[in-house]
């Protein structure tokens, strides 16, 4: 004779009073002493950094600013000039024996990256006065870059792989930021 239990899956009275106490106990213990504290077994915690710069005060006229003048740097071989007046740029490009090899001009956009220090200039209506014209590829893009004082460091990124173009201030430094109004 086979007999049937209503008591096969229900778990003891005990087990279930030691529930009902864990249950009643724990929230309890966790008011008395607060949240669990870190060991040194934990994970340490990953600093997100400063959050992005959200200043109603930005002004983008000051980073176009900061780069007026002209510049000079050394890329595979070449000797650069940068001439930067407004939002346009001037580039040539001198090969070892001094003579220009390449030229073009370019309208320039600088704005917050969002990553530390580094701004976004971007180029558009890119036009060639020496050397191969401009491709749809090359005619527009973008690249981040920073400032600090007479040094300019162009991070140009392509695919995996950064590279870095460093300039210097040849003429036109810029004005200090609260650099008082010249007398009139």
């Amino acid at each position: 004779m086979i007999m049937k239990s209503h008591r096969l899956n229900r778990p003891s009275r005990s087990a279930r009073l030691r529930a009902l106490a864990l249950w009643a106990v724990c929230p309890l213990l966790l008011i008395a002493c607060g949240p669990p504290q870190p060991t040194a077994l934990d994970p340490i915690p990953i600093d997100p950094g400063p959050a992005p710069i959200a200043d109603p005060i930005y002004d983008p006229g000051y980073d176009v600013q900061q780069l007026q003048g002209t510049w000079a740097a050394r890329w595979g071989g070449f000797v650069i000039r940068r001439e930067i007046v407004g939002n346009r740029e001037q580039v040539a490009y001198y090969n070892a024996a001094g003579q220009l090899s390449r030229s073009h001009t370019a309208d320039i956009e600088v704005m917050p990256s969002g990553v530390g220090t580094t701004q976004t200039l971007r180029w558009s209506n890119l036009q060639s006065i020496v050397g191969p014209p401009a491709t749809p590829n090359t005619a527009r893009g973008e690249y981040q870059f920073d400032v600090s004082g007479a040094r300019m460091t162009e991070y140009h990124r392509t695919g995996t792989k950064t590279e870095t173009i460093v300039w210097s201030r040849i003429a036109g430094p810029p004005a200090p930021l609260n650099a008082p109004e010249p007398p009139l």
